[in-house]
């Protein structure tokens, strides 16, 4: 080693270690004619990382699988461990199967899944085609579409998805933040229900496994992945095991949606006239009234978890004027100032 550097080794190591150990300033709210504050940015690149480029089917963390075969199996676990789980496996089978045949299992379940002011949340169905074999992902999309009715949502489907995003590459680059972007303005789907692995064996018995990830593209949060594994003795437990994982995420998306008010946004302007992602489906009707909101807050508890949700600024409102397409609605302004495809659309009853 050179003299001179033995000599000074050691501030140079000094500067390695403490030189940078301030944090950015990147607290300010000023936009500084830029789309992002310095604090969105933040809120973008540090609190949510997931949200931004890379492989957003890969987690940082990796949640552990629920291996019910193992669990079941094992010599280890009391026999009342035992039965509990048992139990429960039966029972979230019998949930799937009395919502085909029970009209006062269907209530119950609407029930506990209260609908935003009579209006549905809109969930997309992202399966990953580069995984999952394509009959796998028509047993997932059945199993969805007969959901559909069965919860207070309207279903964007898997191919309806690749369409809308078919001149980007957002896809194939596998990067949420900007697909989640794309989506929740056109088609304007509020949850995206990510499946990211699903098998089955391919000899009966054997074990199938799901990776299922929830995002609520509207407040750019992605919620802990759901790694499941269960055991399947024959061809009907196959169709069973789908159902299960599509009642569940579907079930799950539906609430989470809760932790804010039902909104949708604008997707399209023409003179004065203002184009809307939500429709008949969504059960808008002519003459409601669409309260504009400039953003808002997501509030998350200290272990990042979203603990409630602080409307921005009032700044108008639309009026249906009409419901077309697909799902979606023509509005007029009548009080206060244009939105932008940034601003949201509350129900107001």
């Amino acid at each position: 080693m050179n003299s001179a550097i033995k000599k000074n080794f050691p501030i140079i190591l000094i500067v390695c270690l403490f030189g940078c150990a301030s944090g950015p300033d990147i607290v300010s709210t000023d936009k500084n004619n830029t789309r992002f504050s310095n604090a969105e940015t933040r809120e973008i690149c540090i609190d949510n990382p997931t949200m931004i480029s890379g492989d957003y089917f890969r987690e940082r963390q990796q949640t552990p699988s629920l291996n019910l075969g193992q669990l079941l199996a094992s010599k280890k676990k009391s026999s009342s461990d035992q039965k509990n789980l048992e139990k429960k496996v039966e029972q979230l089978q019998q949930e799937v199967a009395s919502i085909k045949n029970s009209p006062d299992t269907l209530k119950t379940i609407k029930k506990n899944l209260p609908e935003h002011n009579n209006v549905k949340v809109k969930i997309g169905l992202l399966i990953d085609k580069t995984s999952i074999s394509p009959a796998n992902i028509h047993y997932l999309s059945s199993a969805a579409v007969k959901l559909e009715s069965k919860m207070p949502m309207v279903l964007v489907n898997n191919d309806e998805i690749y369409e809308t995003l078919a001149k980007s590459q957002d896809i194939e680059n596998k990067d949420l933040y900007r697909t989640s972007g794309i989506l929740t303005v056109y088609p304007g789907i509020r949850m995206l229900v990510l499946v990211e692995n699903f098998k089955f064996p391919d000899i009966c018995p054997g074990m199938a496994s799901a990776k299922i990830s929830i995002v609520d593209s509207g407040l750019f949060h992605r919620y802990q992945s759901m790694n499941i594994k269960m055991p399947v003795k024959n061809a009907g437990d196959i169709g069973k095991f789908t159902e299960n994982i599509m009642y569940s995420a579907l079930g799950k998306a539906v609430k989470a949606s809760k932790i804010s008010p039902w909104f949708c946004r604008i997707f399209s302007k023409e003179k004065n006239l203002f184009y809307i992602n939500a429709g008949k489906k969504t059960g808008l009707k002519k003459g409601d009234l669409l309260k504009i909101i400039s953003g808002g807050k997501l509030i998350k508890s200290p272990a990042g978890i979203p603990a409630g949700w602080i409307p921005g600024q009032e700044k108008g409102i639309l009026k249906v004027d009409l419901l077309f397409g697909k799902d979606f609605a023509e509005c007029s302004l009548t009080k206060g100032k244009e939105p932008c495809t940034e601003d949201l659309l509350v129900n107001n009853p």
